[in-house]
């Protein structure tokens, strides 16, 4: 049994028989287990709102149904109300940082919306500037020919994220080589690394917009720890030493990956290759953003990936386990803090 000093926001002691001092707050927490806030390292929060919506949807129905539909009937007042709901709803789930991958946002009024959520909440989060992918109108051109609006990120980097030691900082969503021409690909990931700022990439698939667009990336070294590859399943394996050697991070979301048939999660090659990595619940309209439960999934699935893949070489079941309680509990803390870095703050 321990006990635990916490000094002006800021955890100054952990051991046993801590004596209480005058004015001490004491909380009795001796029927609990003490944990880290949990980090939700990917959740597209302006899906709230529309949670449940998308329990039996392929990735054909997400995109038609979402990107091509439903988004395009947002107002900056949704997006508001749903980052501020649904960042209440995941401190009230034990998360006290989420990294919210906001690709909803047509007009500034729909990003400044969607931060004035996160803001209210009182929750620490880092806000992504991400693309819609509504369908083209005639005459105007694919949304994997859009980079980055780098003047609107400009200004959200000047007016509302100046300052990297607030509760809320900034990165962007870009589409990456799987979604994005090359020079879209390359001009973003300049711009990243300009602003010395996280990027975080979709990447879910074999088909590539740019093929080479990883390669280039490197080629022209813009790819280091500030990139950040989610899911991943289908990688190449080119392209992931490529990200490996440039010290790229890496983000799972198993449930959705399952369910939207990605393959097999990314968690096996990162273990297999001793890379840490962070996780998150990503989509509310498909199941709940739940992080106990995304511990549990990817752990249990991990688990099983791994040990039936060492049961096929070796006939034997493994022992000790492959994956442990304390390594999910990492995915969900410590990783997720250092992937979007911030380590030093929490």
């Amino acid at each position: 049994k321990l006990d635990v000093l916490v000094t002006n926001g800021n955890i100054e002691q952990i051991s046993a028989g801590i004596e209480p001092q005058e004015g001490f707050k004491v909380i009795d927490a001796s029927t609990m287990i003490v944990l880290p806030g949990l980090i939700n390292s990917h959740i597209h929060t302006w899906q709230t709102g529309l949670r449940g919506l998308g329990s039996d949807w392929t990735a054909t129905n997400y995109f038609r149904a979402m990107h091509a539909g439903m988004a395009t009937f947002f107002q900056p007042n949704d997006s508001y109300i749903a980052n501020l709901v649904g960042a209440l709803n995941q401190i009230n789930n034990g998360v006290t940082t989420l990294v919210d991958w906001h690709h909803n946002n047509k007009t500034p009024d729909h990003s400044d919306a969607a931060i004035d959520g996160l803001e209210e909440s009182g929750i620490r989060a880092v806000f992504l500037h991400g693309t819609p992918k509504p369908d083209p109108k005639p005459g105007q051109k694919h949304f994997s020919e859009f980079g980055m609006p780098k003047k609107e990120v400009e200004r959200l980097r000047k007016e509302r994220f100046s300052n990297d030691d607030q509760l809320l900082t900034m990165g962007l969503a870009i589409l990456g080589p799987q979604m994005a021409t090359e020079q879209v690909s390359i001009e973003d990931f300049r711009l990243a690394k300009d602003l010395d700022i996280i990027a975080s990439i979709h990447h879910s698939g074999l088909k590539m917009s740019a093929p080479s667009g990883y390669k280039m990336g490197a080629k022209e070294n813009l790819l280091d720890k500030r990139i950040n590859i989610v899911h991943g399943n289908e990688l190449l394996e080119e392209d992931f030493q490529i990200l490996k050697d440039a010290g790229a991070t890496f983000t799972v979301t198993s449930e959705v990956e399952m369910q939207m048939s990605y393959g097999d999660p990314l968690s096996g090659r990162l273990v297999k290759n001793k890379i840490p990595f962070s996780i998150g619940t990503d989509i509310e309209s498909a199941y709940a953003p739940d992080m106990f439960a995304a511990m549990r999934l990817t752990m249990q699935v991990e688990r099983h990936l791994t040990s039936r893949a060492e049961q096929k070489i070796t006939g034997e079941r493994p022992h000790p386990i492959p994956v442990s309680t304390k390594d999910a509990l990492s995915w969900a803390t410590i990783h997720g803090a250092n992937t979007f870095r911030l380590d030093k703050s929490i």
